[in-house]
Order: structure tokens, then sequence, then C-alpha cells
């Protein structure tokens, strides 16, 4: 049995969906221009800690020194690793199974995308051998209506969801064949996850021991910071003058209020 290992960075960088109301998309613009908008989160957006000691929970058959790591920023390119792979382990705050691909789209020639929101669930459909199992960030809590999305007959057997605490404990049994071969790819999702993480990101792949192959290039090359100094001290701007234009709202609000009173 081959078996694709793929770790999404935003598994460990927790986001308060309504509270931050941050949009995503994978384009250029979301993944470095918008986050100069966005560098009150600063402080806030930041690391579980999971991260620092998460290659030392895994089995060893997964980090043997034979094995080269792959690296993306979208994880998109984890699709480009299961042609023979018949078990997907996903490391992964979203199930990237988004959109299932209909019976005319896999067999009839009926044209769609695959996206790094799809990949996942498109693999999945191809084969009917196929296994896919989602390991979440216990910082999800209940997931239970997530697991409920639309997977149709057939293939819900074939997916499995556990937090990540279960898959601590469960691990060695998914590469307990000696037959087994693994593939380890990790993606940082810069349109997801901050830039001023990036050199954490590095850290954390080097951190695997094994032989890095990175599979994009330009602003997509996810072993290059994002920001340099002069995109820090941009960002640190733009907030000061946006806490000033937050503050002169407030005060104008204040002042109509107080004249609404007084009539």
């Amino acid at each position: 049995m081959n078996t694709l290992f793929t770790i999404d960075w935003d598994f460990f960088v927790p986001e308060k969906i309504i509270e931050w109301d941050l949009g995503h998309k994978e384009s250029e613009i979301y993944l470095k221009m918008l986050w100069t908008f966005r560098a009150h989160l600063m402080s806030e957006m930041k690391l579980t800690g999971l991260e620092k000691d998460f290659w030392q929970h895994l089995p060893k058959k997964i980090l043997s020194k034979r094995h080269d790591i792959f690296v993306s920023d979208s994880h998109l390119f984890a699709y480009h690793l299961t042609a023979d792979v018949d078990h997907v382990i996903l490391v992964d705050r979203h199930h990237d199974c988004f959109d299932w691909p209909t019976f005319k789209q896999l067999y009839k020639g009926a044209s769609y995308q695959v996206d790094c929101g799809n990949w996942a669930a498109v693999w999945l459909s191809k084969e009917k051998h196929r296994r896919l199992t989602w390991v979440y960030p216990d910082d999800l809590g209940d997931i239970s209506e997530d697991i409920n999305f639309k997977v149709e007959s057939g293939r819900k057997e074939r997916f499995t969801a556990m937090s990540y605490t279960e898959f601590r404990k469960w691990a060695p049994m998914f590469v307990r064949p000696k037959t087994m071969d693994v593939t380890v790819h990790v993606c940082r999702s810069g349109c997801w996850t901050p830039p001023w993480l990036d050199m954490q990101f590095c850290d954390f792949v080097i951190a695997s021991g094994l032989k890095m192959q990175v599979m994009q290039d330009g602003v997509w090359d996810p072993m290059m910071y994002r920001w340099n100094l002069d995109d820090y001290k941009t960002a640190e701007r733009v907030h000061e003058e946006t806490q000033k234009l937050c503050k002169q709202g407030r005060e104008s609000t204040n002042e109509l209020q107080l004249y609404t009173n007084q009539d």
C-alpha cells in the first residue's frame, strides 16, 4: 500500500472565522498584499505550539531518511503526488472535499476543475479502493456537522475523520505493513496563513530532517519569506493609520449621539 502523508500549515494556525471575517482565495493578492491590511492580527493569529514537536510523534517509517519531503504553497500540489497512492492521511484544518465531482465529470468527459479545496474529493472518487483519513486539530471541537458534507453513497465509508489526539494514538497502525511506501508532503497555504509565520514554517520543514523537494517557485515558493523589512514597516504604518481612522470614527459617532440626545 502506498500512502501520502500530507500536512497543511494552517493545521497549526487557528482562525476566528466570525470575529476576524477574513476572506480567502488562492491568488497573489491573497498571498501577500491583503495581509498588509491584517497586521492588527499579528498578536492574535499565532501558532498553537503543536508544530514544535509534531515530527517527534510520528512513526519512524514516515520520517525514513530515504524519503524526501515535497513542499508547496498550494495544497493542490498534493494531488500531483497521488497517482499511485492508495491511502491519503490529510493533516489539515479543512477536509479539502468541498466539491465532489459528478459521475458525468468523472466518466463521461464533462469538464471540472481540480483545486486546493476539492483535490482530496476528486482523488477519492476516482478509485473504489482508495481511503482518506482526515486528521483535524482538536481546537475545531465538534466537527460532526462538517463531516456530513455531500458525500455520495459508496464514498463515506472510505472517508475517516479523527482529531489529532486520536491520530497520535493510532498513528503506528497506519504505517504498519512492511511493504508500505510513504510520500511526505507539506504545504504553506499562504493565502490562509500570514507572512509573519513564514520563518516558523521554514523551520518546521527543516525540522523534519528530510531532503526538500520544492514544488513551486517565484512568488509561490513556499520556502521564501513573503515579507521583507519594508513590508513589515508598511503593515505597521497601515495599522497605525487604521487605528487613527477608527478612533476618529468613534469620536464622530459619540458627538452625533450627544447632539441627538440634546434634541
